[in-house]
């Protein structure tokens, strides 16, 4: 709360009274024209892509199953840990 409260008494002080929209800098379009018209993509970029998409794909799989397999040891130690021992210490 405090640092809202700064900041207005800091524009004030400085004297930004002003905001500027998108359209006081360019014309917005409206109704269907605003919308873009789809294209297919650049086929010939898919080689160079390739090499970074295995790799993503093989990072994302090798957290996944981190996760899983820490989840499944969390699930398993909950399951045998004993009543009395606290669950976080």
């Amino acid at each position: 709360m405090l640092i809202i409260v700064l900041s207005s008494v800091f524009v004030l002080l400085v004297g930004w009274t002003t905001v500027e929209l998108v359209g006081d800098i360019a014309e917005v379009p409206r109704g269907l024209e605003a919308l873009p018209t789809p294209v297919l993509p650049d086929f010939s970029a898919f080689p160079a892509l390739l090499t970074a998409t295995i790799a993503a794909a093989v990072v994302g799989l090798a957290e996944s199953s981190g996760v899983i397999i820490s989840l499944l040891l969390f699930t398993f130690e909950l399951r045998v840990r004993a009543p009395s021992r606290p669950l976080f210490s």
